[in-house]
């Protein structure tokens, strides 16, 4: 049995992209039982959170080789008002590809917006100021 991971194809719930593309790049070794791997992380029952490197050339998306540095300046060119998880796909190209990366580029778009004094809007979209599940219960619990 080999002890390095050489790729993969993810399938549906790409949460462990992160992981499992350092694990492919940077050589690391498997896990005790590798079949471990094959199930998502949602069936695993993991909850552990990967840190995001703070390094500006730490390579964020693989598809279309966007740093996190390139993340950051776009996000810094679009100021806080102007920078929206879309615009900044939009401008810089990370998670357009396979989009395995965009919880990785939400998460500095996260970060970047409060070093500039700003936070990043979890609301559905520009109409409704809630996010996905408060809007779903206001329409369960509404009784118009």
């Amino acid at each position: 049995a080999g002890t390095r991971l050489r790729g993969g194809i993810l399938v549906g719930d790409a949460n462990d992209y992160s992981k499992l593309h350092k694990l492919a790049v940077q050589g690391g070794e498997l896990p005790e039982n590798p079949a471990m791997l094959l199930a998502p992380t949602s069936a695993r029952g993991d909850v552990e959170e990967e840190e995001l490197s703070d390094d500006p050339n730490t390579q964020i998306c693989s598809c279309n080789d966007v740093t996190r540095g390139d993340i950051a300046d776009t996000i810094k060119s679009l100021g806080v008002d102007g920078a929206s998880l879309a615009e900044v796909k939009t401008c810089s190209k990370a998670g357009t590809g396979c989009g395995g990366c965009e919880p990785d580029v939400k998460m500095i778009l996260k970060q970047e917006l409060e070093k500039m004094g700003g936070s990043l809007s979890n609301h559905l979209c520009e109409h409704f100021a809630y996010s996905r599940p408060e809007l779903m219960a206001l329409v369960r619990t509404d009784a118009d």
